[in-house]
């Protein structure tokens, strides 16, 4: 496989730019999602942080999330932690399909479910 092969076999994965980390990569380098899902990373746990700071309680909407994976998992947990070490508690709500799946083969959809939600549904 050539470099220009790989090149097109990759896949970028589109990102914002007020993500660091983000953007095109030097010349002659192949993009790649980990580039992307690191940033993507770093600027959901600095959300999440902000916002457990700024309230006793922060309730995540997933709903609108159609994929979730071990970076997603990491912020919720960093977010869940120092909620708890601040005596806060962060929920997560909405979570449906393949994200839900994650978080219940994870244990996190427990660890943040809502007391409003102590139904047993799958949706958060």
């Amino acid at each position: 496989m050539t470099s220009s092969t790989a090149a097109t076999t990759y896949p970028t994965t589109p990102c914002d730019a007020r993500w660091p980390g983000c953007g095109p990569p030097p010349d002659g380098q192949v993009p790649s999602r980990p580039r992307a899902a690191l940033a993507a990373r770093e600027q959901l746990t600095s959300t999440l942080l902000a916002a457990v700071a700024s309230a006793p309680v922060v309730v995540v909407d997933a709903g609108a999330l159609d994929f979730l994976d071990s970076t997603g998992i990491h912020g919720l947990v960093t977010a869940h932690h120092t909620a708890l070490a601040a005596g806060g508690r962060p929920y997560l709500v909405k979570a449906a399909g393949g994200v839900a799946n994650v978080l219940d083969i994870t244990g996190v959809g427990d660890l943040l479910r809502h007391p409003a939600d102590d139904d047993g549904s799958r949706q958060r």
